[in-house]
């Protein structure tokens, strides 16, 4: 549908990633206790879950990259800014928004396991989590890949 409507729905589903862990602050648990990182992952795979799995939609809806983002915004920022990095790296290699999204976040758990190294191991599953949940939720983006029929973004380029 284009950047008019792709641009608005991005934000949208960051905040809603963001909103749900944010509602971890109304809870009486010590920030970055475990309990807290733990009802902060349990409210943000909720909202991730109501995205990519909507009953109102008959359980098919997005593919949860940006309510992602806006969950690891919040428990990980420095990690976000990493992956963010490798989605853009990418996306100005390729002009795959798909292939772009899917490599972010296979790096997640590497940038957050191995980089930063993390001792949560509540983190740890949730990162791996989201790298298979990424592949999966992209299935038929990796079929077009693979027979070269994804369509690529115009970067820079205005419509005539």
């Amino acid at each position: 549908m284009g950047k008019k409507a792709g641009i608005p729905v991005l934000f949208i589903d960051i905040v809603k990633g963001t909103s749900a862990v944010l509602l971890a602050f109304l809870s009486p648990f010590v920030f970055e206790s475990n309990q807290f990182v733990n009802l902060q992952l349990g409210l943000g795979i909720a909202a991730l879950v109501g995205h990519v799995f909507p009953i109102f939609a008959g359980f098919r809806g997005g593919k949860g990259v940006a309510t992602i983002l806006g969950v690891v915004i919040c428990l990980t920022p420095i990690t976000s800014l990493m992956v963010l990095g490798v989605f853009l790296i990418v996306l100005l290699a390729t002009r795959y928004v798909s292939l772009s999204s899917m490599t972010a976040g296979l790096s997640f758990p590497f940038f957050l396991n191995v980089v930063l190294k993390n001792q949560n191991q509540t983190l740890l599953i949730f990162s791996l989590f989201v790298a298979a949940l990424l592949i999966v939720t992209h299935k038929k983006n990796i079929a077009r890949l693979l027979k070269r029929q994804e369509t690529k973004v115009n970067l820079f380029v205005k419509k005539a």
